[in-house]
């Protein structure tokens, strides 16, 4: 999980000092060789530039999201999802939507923590972090600039998705490999 200091209430009860930061755990059957579900496609055939998987929550940043995915629609996804019911998102079928874009927005959510951030590397998605206060695990050994963006969550807007757009898609692979590498060191 990954901590931040801004939890409900603008305050936290984290503190570097004596908290321990792990990462989240995603289910192995999702993952394990051999028996994955979603494999990662190459970058040219991902329909999207972006996409955000996630309720609005009342948060502004996620509120953003979804009306930069109206307005940009063949940029963003953004799919309402049905977290109950019939229609309810299963598994399987949240990894194709991550799977089927090159960046992943993960921005602040409900809690300090979200499994987004890691769930994006399984797909080969690069994993862009719009929360301002956010702690990773291992950050003092694992540089996340290399293998993840960082977004001001007060710049969530058409300028996020220019950018986005004025990465190469080569340099999107390269994220890839620096995590590879850093995961094999």
């Amino acid at each position: 999980m990954q901590g931040d200091r801004t939890d409900k209430r603008d305050t936290s009860a984290f503190n570097t000092w004596k908290d321990i930061i792990i990462p989240g755990n995603v289910d192995d059957g999702m993952t394990a060789n051999g028996a994955r579900l979603v494999d990662p496609l190459p970058l040219s055939k991902r329909k999207y530039l972006a996409n955000f998987l996630g309720r609005a929550q009342g948060k502004v940043g996620r509120l953003q999201l979804i009306e930069l995915a109206k307005q940009f629609p063949d940029k963003l996804e953004s799919p309402e999802l049905k977290l109950s019911g019939p229609d309810k998102l299963g598994r399987a079928e949240y990894f194709k939507h991550l799977q089927n874009a090159k960046f992943c927005l993960s921005p602040r959510g409900e809690s300090s923590w979200t499994l987004r951030f890691y769930e994006s590397f399984f797909v080969e998605c690069v994993p862009v972090i719009l929360s301002d206060q956010v702690e990773l695990p291992f950050q003092n050994i694992v540089d996340y600039r290399q293998i993840s963006i960082k977004w001001p969550s007060t710049r969530i807007g058409p300028e996020l998705l220019d950018y986005l757009e004025s990465i190469p898609g080569r340099a999107a692979d390269l994220f890839f490999a620096s995590f590879l590498l850093d995961v094999i060191r």
